[in-house]
């Protein structure tokens, strides 16, 4: 189960970062109070990841704060690794036994799986598949990376998901800074999820901070 209200902080894969500073960037961003991480440098050549990872994974558990790998990520592990969970697409959904052996969870720990939904259809078909941890449910507002793609459902979405699954936690994605965090709260998302809002932030610690001190209000 995911600590409520969740503040899932997503890597944004920038070729032009450095791993010291990709994780320096994370572990402000946990100071600040972040309660989850995905690692989505999917453009890393395979061969790069292992490292990385392993860093990062250690420096999530001395935090104990968990760590997901992107779908497509563990697709492109040629080896093992330490981390908590598997953040999972739809096309990706029906390999979750073959990615889940890339994946070396601490001892006694289950396997953590979150999703990716665009609907609450969507959600509630992969639920049905999978045993699903969380999800996140996007695009909430306009955002540049779905621009002309998926257009942005508005937080009303949330309260929609709310009601169909009142006991599963959905994290709100996409458009979301601290003046539009405590709304999405409001509308019945268990937490929200951020990219840009954190990880470009010049001091991911205070951005993560402000993140969460405006949900609490709402919560």
């Amino acid at each position: 189960m995911i600590a409520c209200p969740a503040l899932y902080v997503i890597t944004d894969d920038k070729p032009s970062r450095s791993s010291d500073d990709l994780i320096a960037s994370v572990c402000d961003a946990i100071t600040g109070g972040a309660t989850l991480i995905q690692f989505r440098e999917r453009s890393l050549p395979p061969d790069d990841l292992p490292r990385l990872i392993c860093s990062l994974s250690a420096a999530c558990r001395a935090a104990g704060v968990p760590l997901l790998l992107n779908g497509g990520v563990c697709e492109k592990l040629r080896e093992p690794v330490q981390a908590d969970g598997i953040h999972l697409q739809a096309h990706n959904l029906d390999r979750v036994d073959e990615l889940s052996g890339n994946i070396i969870t601490t001892p006694g720990h289950q396997l953590m799986l979150g999703y990716s939904a665009h609907s609450v259809e969507e959600l509630v078909e992969a639920l049905q598949k999978v045993p699903l941890d969380f999800a996140t449910l996007s695009p909430i507002y306009a955002t540049p990376s779905k621009e002309g793609i998926i257009a942005p459902t508005g937080p009303h979405i949330l309260t929609d998901c709310r009601n169909t699954l009142p006991e599963f936690p959905v994290l709100a994605l996409g458009g979301i800074d601290q003046s539009r965090a405590s709304e999405c709260i409001a509308a019945g998302a268990s937490g929200i999820a951020v990219m840009r809002a954190v990880m470009s932030a010049q001091s991911p610690r205070l951005a993560a901070r402000e993140l969460i001190e405006s949900m609490r209000i709402t919560h």
